[in-house]
């Protein structure tokens, strides 16, 4: 009898590059917001921390006041993914946004928050399928309908939602003209911006992972495909330590 085949196990599907602004895309985001307005001022700085911070949009919205050490120029993450903490040196150039923020910010328990008292709104949120599991029988699937969330409250200094940031940054990168590949911009797109320019500009990939927060420097390293003409550029111009000249 002829050998069974034996079915070829499927490959993994790879996953996808890290999408990131460039540039120009950045100063056309930043230069959105109305910076005369009290929410202006705060919306700039938001975007332009995790700009210079990769900071993820839950660790914004939970920072605290006592979390940004302006004198030494770090930021405390103290509740990051997997409830790990870290520190984040931030450069100079972040200063001038955390100061126009500071200088208008309602009091408060959160660093970046709610601005302008307004009404509670909700938002539908489209049905799904869930698995509903039977007695004795298998789960089965049914169409839930469409129910309201409500998207946090909105008294000045309460705490900000992912999902308000998650819309911010959708409307501005709209407004600015800026589309990613066959989905809208997300927050997290300026934490990948972030990550590759620091690569670009020679940052260990330890360091990065350190400040990025990943339990794994293989998630880290899939920044090493994102400009990997940068990386041929730096080895070309790269001369060994023992190639240098030296006094022989």
């Amino acid at each position: 009898m002829p050998a069974k085949k034996t079915p070829a196990k499927k490959r993994p599907r790879p996953k996808p590059l890290p999408k990131y602004l460039m540039t120009e895309d950045v100063v056309r985001l930043v230069s959105i917001p109305d910076t005369n307005t009290t929410s202006g001022k705060r919306n700039r700085a938001i975007m332009e921390i995790m700009l210079q911070t990769g900071l993820r949009s839950e660790e914004v919205v939970k920072l605290a006041p006592g979390d940004l050490d302006k004198e030494h120029r770090q930021v405390h993450v103290r509740d990051g993914k997997g409830h790990k903490p870290r520190e984040i040196p931030y450069p100079a150039s972040l200063d001038k946004h955390l100061d126009a923020w500071e200088e208008v910010r309602p009091d408060g328990n959160w660093y970046f928050c709610v601005t302008v008292g307004k009404k509670p709104y909700t938002r539908t949120i489209k049905g799904r399928k869930e698995n509903i599991k039977g007695a004795g029988k298998k789960p089965y699937e049914r169409e839930v309908a469409g129910r309201t969330d409500k998207m946090g409250s909105t008294k000045p200094g309460n705490q900000l939602t992912t999902t308000f940031l998650r819309q911010m940054v959708y409307r501005y990168a709209d407004r600015a003209g800026i589309r990613g590949p066959g989905k809208k911009i997300s927050p997290h797109v300026l934490r990948h911006t972030y990550a590759t320019n620091q690569l670009r500009a020679g940052m260990p990939i330890r360091h990065l992972q350190e400040v990025l927060g990943h339990g794994s420097l293989t998630v880290t390293e899939v920044y090493l495909h994102v400009a990997p003409v940068h990386i041929e550029e730096h080895i070309n111009t790269w001369v060994p330590p023992h190639e240098r000249e030296r006094d022989d």
